[in-house]
């Protein structure tokens, strides 16, 4: 017979049936992505290759490189119908880049279209199983406890800690100025880790101290935290989920023992205190959450309430550090703007200040930092629905990963988005306006504006969508 001579157990033979079942399934895939890509209303983005996909064309991965190639696949591909697709590694990915597509999807939160199940195995494995990756019936309920903790009443509460990480910052760069030959102070590191100081100390009435100790265990959590979340969300293995071995092979295993030990400790020893003297007055995060679960009688388990505490460290941080980033390189290059906070703030007294102040007597740097925020804001969120739902013209099949190009959506200039205030600069979305949220203390007045009394509103309020100046 032909076949009777083969060794099928030999070297030679083994490797030949690798090599055609690997063509077979390159072959298949490339069929299969030219069929789905000839049924679809928008646009595929070209030059795809096996396992790879359209990866090889964002200039290594990173997460500058990423943004700015989508924002050029946006402008491209995205233009005609609001979205584009795309593969990442062998995902196939639908972004959506306007804003009318982008409602579409998030009417639909948060049952028939959840977090995508990349971006929640990506932030669960570094034990962030709070509500940010939460869903249903669990994100209804963390919701509802985490958020009363985080209420505009509760927050005066922690403007005192506040206060105290931003004058330990100033005081170190005050220092570092003095120290410098030429008075330059790298900011980047220190602006990650004031804000873990403050998120330590808001949610667990722990001084880390990582703006001097920036080595801790804590601090390497919530540093390589960040690296593990964007190396795991685009791998098309889940090797962190492999027994015993998993958390290890990308070397971030040892910060997330080491780390949430520690924060465990940290909510035991709470717990203690709290059981033998229940009118313990601590204005912390996690005090605030305990009295919120024995009110509404809905408690979370003790890795949940690490899982929060984790949250909040791998959101805020990042957040916090970026937005400030981004406002401290615009006055520094604005220096027009610089001097006019400057005298904007010059009689505000930081440690006599209350939470009210902030929003009534500083008007305009509240102004500039809601639009820092708009316009340098998280760049992509991750979704899918859970069923089959109508977008574009057509029906998404349940479990298709969906990314919102949010900056894209915001900036659009063709399609500016429509809840954007134009502020008394009458400026469109795409251009950055530090006075975008300022609207007249008295809306009937007719004063020219430099002479008019501002007041800044919140972005989602009335107010900021509905009035242009």
């Amino acid at each position: 017979m032909l076949f009777q001579d083969i060794d099928w157990f030999s070297g030679q033979a083994v490797f030949g049936v690798a090599v055609s079942l690997f063509a077979i399934l390159i072959a298949t895939s490339y069929v299969f992505q030219q069929l789905s890509a000839q049924k679809k209303p928008w646009k595929t983005v070209p030059g795809w290759l096996p396992l790879v996909g359209n990866f090889h064309q964002m200039d290594g991965g990173s997460r500058p490189a990423m943004i700015q190639t989508l924002e050029k696949w946006a402008n491209q591909y995205g233009t005609e119908t609001g979205c584009f697709e795309c593969d990442l590694l062998g995902r196939r990915m639908l972004v959506v880049c306007r804003e009318d597509r982008a409602r579409e999807i998030l009417a639909l939160r948060p049952f028939k279209v959840t977090r995508s199940t990349d971006a929640q195995e990506a932030v669960d494995s570094v034990g962030a199983t709070g509500v940010f990756s939460a869903e249903g019936d669990q994100w209804r309920q963390e919701k509802k406890l985490v958020s009363s903790t985080l209420n505009k009443i509760h927050m005066q509460d922690y403007v005192p800690t506040l206060m105290d990480s931003a004058i330990a910052l100033i005081k170190k760069w005050e220092a570092n100025v003095k120290e410098s030959p030429d008075g330059v102070v790298f900011v980047k590191q220190d602006l990650g880790h004031a804000p873990a100081d403050t998120v330590g100390k808001v949610f667990l009435g722990r001084d880390f101290n990582f703006l001097h100790h920036p080595e801790s265990d804590v601090s390497e959590l919530v540093t390589q935290g960040f690296k593990a979340i964007e190396r795991r969300f685009f791998s098309p293995i889940m090797y962190w989920r492999i027994p015993i071995i998993g958390q290890d092979l990308d070397g971030f295993g040892k910060y997330l023992r080491s780390g949430m030990a520690i924060i465990s400790q940290v909510i035991m020893e709470f717990e203690e205190e709290r059981a033998t003297n229940s009118k313990t007055q601590s204005k912390t995060f996690l005090s605030k959450l305990y009295d919120a679960m024995e009110q509404e009688k809905s408690k979370l388990d003790h890795e949940r309430i690490i899982g929060n505490v984790i949250t909040a460290f791998a959101a805020g941080v990042d957040t916090t550090s970026l937005t400030l980033l981004a406002a401290l390189y615009i006055l520094a290059t604005n220096k027009e703007m610089q001097s006019e906070l400057r005298d904007h703030v010059a009689d505000f007294d930081l440690e006599a200040a209350k939470l009210d102040d902030y929003y009534s007597k500083a008007p305009l740097l509240k102004s500039f930092l809601h639009e820092v925020h708009r316009y340098h804001c998280t760049p992509i969120l991750g979704f899918q629905p859970t069923q089959d739902i109508p977008f574009c013209g057509t029906t998404l099949p349940k479990g298709t990963r969906i990314l919102i190009f949010l900056r894209q959506v915001m900036l659009q200039k063709d399609s500016p988005a429509a809840g954007v205030p134009s502020g008394p600069d009458d400026a469109p979305p795409h251009v950055f306006s530090p006075r975008r949220y300022l609207v007249p203390v008295n809306k009937d007045s007719t004063t020219d504006n430099k002479e008019q009394q501002w007041q800044c509103v919140d972005p989602l309020t009335k107010d900021a969508t509905d009035i242009r100046i």
